[in-house]
């Protein structure tokens, strides 16, 4: 989804034979001295349009300072 030189955003599927499964957005922040990872989860094989925009716009709502 993003990558520059200090972050990383990026979207994981999991599932298995039962449709069973979960959807996540994973953000990484990459300090000085420090890794950063924030994770917005939903237990579904999928995420909905409205829960990919609110999932982006709550792990980019948080800087570094």
């Amino acid at each position: 989804m993003t990558t520059t030189d200090t972050e990383l955003m990026f979207e994981v599927k999991w599932g298995d034979c039962s449709n069973q499964g979960r959807t996540e957005i994973d953000r990484i922040l990459f300090g000085k001295r420090d890794l950063f990872k924030m994770v917005y989860r939903v237990e579904a094989t999928e995420m909905t349009p409205e829960q990919r925009q609110s999932a982006i716009k709550a792990l980019t709502a948080w800087k570094l300072q």
